[in-house]
């Protein structure tokens, strides 16, 4: 016979499993013992940089690439890498955060967002802010020596990437508009309600933030204020994140147009029209502006014109933006593979398949290129050349 428990022992292992099981960053008082001293190339947030280019000028890692690590993560990677210090930090479909030592190829944690909610990372000074898919207080700040928590803000639920300059972080947020808070505190410096859902992630450029809108428009923001300075409308929903350079806004909207506008007034510069709807963001190296369409082909686009310099065609959806080492084009596709492509004439260098569809965006530092694939396994690739 096994054994009955009483009504009050049940409460009792109710209590005691409320108290013990849930592990969140509040089980864990170190997340880190101390932030390695020797300094690597940094990925801070989604795209390197406040204009979200996806570019680097001064190096390159020469394909072909091998594989020379694979980790198995606790879900599929979201879309966004971190890096600094030698450390690789990412979030996982289902609430993890991971962190890996890229020095010795181990994995130092795998911890429990708060309320085990999938979320997105970004990094000041040496805490991490994190921005939660579900939940009332879905922005937070943990310091990532003690595992504190330094404060919670109500912004609902965020299907984008937050926006770190200077002590100031700028937010869009599913349902209630857009937020730029104080990183130090987190308060809210202000909120604009635009009366329509926003997936873009924003980007800025001096003292204008820039991001799409379901609506189909791309606005505006002064960065001060939160006052709309202007707005350009497409035809349908704009989801792709905005990539800015120079004085020039490039993103792409569910319409199949790739738009070029002026970030001082929105004015536009010249479209080109694709075959399929554009879900994400671009990258732009000098002149040149690279995006995918959901129509399989990687455009490559002189900035100032929007004429066509080359087409690279798949079979399948690109799952990535378009990472821009120096001389080479990186990106990860549905078909399972990484691909390497001529950044001058858009020939196909390399590819290599992986072990799942791929939708996390590719980053790199000097020596390796880190990527995931959507089965939870985590590679690291090297040149074979250098070799």
């Amino acid at each position: 016979m096994g054994f009955l428990m009483s009504q009050p022992l049940k409460c009792l292992v109710k209590i005691l499993t409320i108290l013990i099981v849930p592990c969140s960053f509040a089980c864990h008082k170190t997340v880190l013992n101390q932030f390695p001293q020797e300094q690597s190339w940094n990925w801070l947030m989604a795209g390197s940089s406040p204009q979200r280019n996806y570019f680097i000028s001064t190096w390159t890692i020469e394909p072909p690439l091998q594989i020379v690590k694979t980790w198995k993560t606790s879900s599929a990677v979201t879309s966004t890498l971190l890096l600094t210090r030698n450390l690789l930090f990412l979030t996982t479909k289902d609430g993890k955060l991971e962190i890996y030592d890229l020095r010795s190829y181990k994995r130092l944690k795998r911890l429990t967002l708060q309320n085990g909610v999938e979320g997105t990372i970004a990094f000041y000074q040496d805490d991490l802010i994190v921005a939660l898919r579900l939940g009332r207080k879905s922005l937070y700040r943990m310091d990532l020596l003690t595992g504190q928590i330094l404060w919670k803000q109500e912004l609902g639920t965020i299907e984008s990437e937050p926006l770190i300059v200077e002590n100031r972080i700028y937010v869009t947020s599913l349902y209630r508009g857009v937020f730029c808070v104080n990183a130090d505190d987190g308060t809210i410096i202000w909120r604009k309600d635009l009366k329509t859902q926003l997936h873009s992630s924003p980007a800025v450029s001096g003292q204008a933030i820039i991001f799409g809108a379901d609506n189909g428009c791309v606005y505006a923001l002064d960065a001060n204020s939160g006052e709309q300075n202007w707005k350009f409308p497409t035809a349908k929903a704009v989801l792709a994140t905005p990539v800015i350079s120079k004085n020039r806004i490039f993103v792409g909207s569910t319409d199949t147009y790739f738009y070029a506008l002026s970030i001082n007034s929105g004015e536009l510069g010249w479209k080109f029209k694709t075959a399929g709807r554009i879900l994400r963001g671009a990258s732009v190296a000098d002149k040149m502006v690279i995006f995918a369409s959901n129509d399989g082909n990687v455009y490559c686009l002189d900035s100032d014109t929007g004429r066509k310099l080359w087409v690279f065609s798949t079979s399948t959806i690109i799952g990535t933006v378009p990472l821009i080492l120096q001389k080479y084009v990186y990106f990860g596709a549905l078909d399972h593979y990484l691909y390497g492509l001529d950044l001058g004439t858009g020939q196909l260098e390399f590819k290599i398949k992986l072990s799942g569809q791929v939708r996390t965006f590719p980053i790199a530092d000097r020596h390796r290129l880190i990527v995931a694939s959507e089965d939870n396994s985590l590679f690291i690739l090297k040149s074979q050349k250098n070799n």
